[in-house]
């Protein structure tokens, strides 16, 4: 089978390749990570869309739909250094003022909520069902990530840190992976979401 040209280039190439406003760069630099676990390569137009639907190969989730955002770094992060994504899109929860947002769940397919430092080079999981608990999440939120986890991803391929959320009032494991570490951080963040929900042990990876 013929794959198109952008997923199969080396990096130098394809970091080359002219942008424009609507590029699927971050679309393509997740299906590029997970080339050899695709089963179905996705389309140029549904790289560009939040989410975007994969359909792997196990023991990777089936089915995955991937909210991807690029990650930044600000100055007014209370934490120097702090990465963060902004939630923009979601399916909106009826009769909530202000307005909430949910991960698209349907047809029992899996979320994931990532993001993508282009410098870094570096891909940062959150948990999806922490995320959106209860009422769902504002319109616009950010969601942090501290540096040390990205930064020993880099050197180590991938990289844990727990973090204290206030809502709710729990721990979350955050992975941070490079590319070529994305399929094994996939599968332990699908582990360790499951936990979340049920409280079930997980080993350590």
């Amino acid at each position: 089978m013929d794959h198109p040209t952008w997923l199969t280039m080396n990096e130098k190439a394809f970091e080359a390749l002219p942008r424009s406003g609507r590029s699927p760069y971050l679309g393509q630099v997740l299906a590029r990570a997970l080339r050899s676990h695709l089963a179905v390569v996705p389309p140029e137009t549904s790289l560009r869309a939040k989410p975007i639907l994969l359909r792997l190969r196990p023991p990777l989730p089936l089915r995955l739909r991937v909210y991807l955002f690029r990650a930044t770094q600000h100055a007014s992060e209370r934490q120097a250094g702090t990465f963060r994504i902004q939630l923009s899109v979601g399916e909106q929860v009826p009769h909530t003022e202000p307005r909430r947002f949910k991960f698209d769940r349907s047809d029992n397919v899996r979320c994931l909520l990532a993001g993508y430092h282009s410098n870094l080079r570096t891909f940062i999981l959150w948990d999806a069902d922490m995320q959106d608990i209860g009422e769902g999440y504002p319109f616009s939120k950010g969601v942090q990530a501290p540096p040390g986890v990205l930064f020993r991803a880099v050197a180590r391929g991938i990289a844990e840190e727990e973090r204290q959320l206030r809502r709710p009032n729990r721990m979350e494991t955050i992975i941070a992976a490079r590319p070529d570490c994305l399929a094994e951080a996939i599968e332990r963040r699908v582990a360790l979401s499951i936990r979340s929900i049920s409280g079930e042990a997980i080993p350590g990876c």
